[in-house]
């Protein structure tokens, strides 16, 4: 591998990581946040929760974990598919 194809593997890698990092961070955060405002981490608001779960901002916080752990799940796949599309073309059978 040459020095320019390695800096572009480099860089790519780094672009399509740092949109991970977003989708990862988005996630954790909603998560975090939904579990403190909505669905309750004592008694009282865990009896509250039915009422201030669906609240706008509790529906848009479901709506954030659920649509990063979607946008996750294809990442996963789609970098699996290209390792191993990769990792195919390196190792597959030459014949002399």
């Amino acid at each position: 591998m040459d020095k320019e194809k390695a800096i572009l593997t480099v860089t790519t890698l780094w672009s399509i990581s740092k949109i991970w990092l977003g989708w990862l961070i988005l996630h954790c955060s909603a998560s975090k946040l939904y579990v403190k405002h909505c669905s309750g981490e004592d008694i009282w608001t865990i009896l509250w929760s039915p009422l201030t779960s669906q609240t706008p901002p509790c529906k848009g916080l479901l709506w954030s974990i659920n649509a990063s752990s979607e946008a996750l799940k294809y990442m996963w796949i789609i970098g699996g598919g290209w390792l191993v599309t990769k990792l195919t073309n390196t190792l597959k059978y030459k014949k002399d």
